[in-house]
């Protein structure tokens, strides 16, 4: 997938945000999403299971990097453990998500709790951020697993809704719509 970079001006409210992206489902558009809000905001996204990577390959024994380079071939590879790990970093008090914000992160993919994102937003606010949450949804597949039971707290917790229904052009339109919603973008300003 290949997001074309836009020719956007760069403004301070731009480096002013700091945006989460989270859903109910696996392969609802969050990696899209997110790369067209790093590509809004001039950054590079980060998925929030690449905090947990490195500790679930040390447990297993793994050479550094295999969990990314099978999940580039099986994005369902190792899902389990990286969940597991991820609730227990969480359950210590130290969530994916919020170790991504406090390594200066600003587009992170994929939390799957809802303390996470409370906390992750919090931590963004400390550093003069202002943190906003798309979810997700792609209802073209209903009877897909919903493999994520805080999905709806996630929903709740979401400045904006993003339906993941049409193409990339549309895709795109609503998230950038729903960042300048969210932001109280002028609608005066260029994007």
């Amino acid at each position: 997938m290949s997001i074309r970079s836009s020719s956007v001006r760069r403004g301070p409210l731009r480096t002013q945000m700091a945006i989460f992206v989270v859903s109910g489902r696996p392969r609802s558009g969050k990696t899209t999403v997110s790369a067209i809000a790093a590509d809004f905001l001039g950054v590079q996204p980060v998925i929030s299971s690449s905090a947990v990577s490195s500790r679930v390959e040390a447990r297993l024994h793994l050479t550094p990097g295999t969990i990314s380079a099978q999940r580039a071939i099986d994005p369902e590879r190792f899902r389990p453990e990286l969940i597991a790990e991820g609730n227990a970093m969480a359950a210590a008090g130290q969530s994916p998500g919020l170790l991504c914000v406090q390594a200066g992160s600003r587009v992170i993919d994929g939390m799957r709790r809802v303390s996470e994102v409370r906390e992750s937003c919090a931590e963004a606010r400390k550093r003069g951020l202002m943190p906003i949450v798309l979810f997700v949804e792609n209802p073209r597949d209903a009877a897909r697993v919903n493999d994520n039971s805080e999905g709806p707290g996630l929903r709740l917790l979401a400045d904006a809704i993003i339906i993941n229904d049409s193409s990339m052009t549309a895709l795109r339109s609503r998230t950038l719509l729903a960042i300048r919603q969210a932001s109280a973008w002028p609608a005066s300003r260029p994007e």
